[in-house]
């Protein structure tokens, strides 16, 4: 499934009929995440290439998720700020519930395109990668201990020079 057919999965799972803001999508979020802690869940999982920081404003994120919408295809500078209040946001919930942050970076997802159009995303055609920008990290932590929010937090690279670099 693409991002679209997401949504409307999620949009199903929490009976809202359809997402057509980030509002909305923050709100099915809100939702999946009541469900999931009733269940008992104190820990999410996010793997990435890196964890980044791109500040925008609400009336940007709207516009770019209204592009996604529509079927465009944002830039590279809007994903990055997408991704980065998408993020924030989730991080804040996750410390108002208690719940421990692992993020997961170094890794090139869905490299191998021939591979990608034949048997689809996340099919083992993933690589490690050594990009690794340490201050959108950093910052983007920061801006979560700044409003009190920033909630335990596993960090870690799949990269094996990194974890080599941390036992010295």
């Amino acid at each position: 499934p693409e991002y679209l057919d997401y949504l409307d999965l999620l949009a199903e799972s929490v009976n809202m009929g359809c997402i057509n803001t980030f509002a909305d999508l923050k709100k099915a979020l809100l939702l999946r995440m009541d469900y999931f802690d009733s269940m008992g869940c104190t820990v999410s999982d996010h793997g990435m290439e890196f964890v980044m920081h791109v500040p925008a404003s609400e009336d940007e994120l709207e516009a770019i998720f209204l592009k996604r919408q529509n079927r465009m295809i944002p830039t590279r500078e809007e994903e990055l700020k997408f991704k980065t209040a998408f993020m924030l946001f989730v991080g804040r919930e996750y410390a108002r519930r208690n719940w421990v942050m692992q993020l997961h970076c170094s890794v090139k997802r869905d490299n191998n395109k021939a591979m990608y159009k034949k048997v689809g995303a996340d099919t083992g055609f993933d690589c490690i990668s050594s990009y690794t920008p340490s201050s959108e990290l950093a910052d983007f932590l920061n801006a979560l201990a700044e409003t009190d929010a920033l909630p335990r937090t596993v960090l870690y690279s799949l990269n094996p020079f990194y974890i080599l670099l941390s036992r010295k």
